[in-house]
């Protein structure tokens, strides 16, 4: 079976098309960070992507909750983050 979800960090220019080939393999649900911000997306029957503010597959998790971990990593070291993260994940 496909994956339920594919994360994408891409910080390039890139001319592919991976959104495409997420939907040949029918992956549901792409999580993306440009290096500015994160997305989640979710495929349709069409196999077209569609951002959500929600993942579909952990509906307990907002793109804006992930990106706050991602944020801090500027502000402080990575392990502190990693278990503030954990601690949050315990949490909800």
């Amino acid at each position: 079976p496909a994956p339920d979800v594919a994360i994408e960090v891409d910080i390039t220019s890139s001319s592919i098309d991976r959104m495409a080939i997420y939907s040949a393999l029918e992956i549901a649900e792409v999580w993306g960070h440009d290096g500015k911000s994160l997305q989640f997306f979710e495929r349709n029957d069409a196999g077209e992507f569609r951002p959500v503010e929600r993942s579909p597959n952990l509906p307990m998790i907002a793109a804006r909750d992930i990106a706050k971990f991602i944020d801090r990593i500027e502000e402080t070291d990575e392990g502190s983050v990693v278990r503030e993260f954990r601690q949050w994940v315990r949490d909800t």
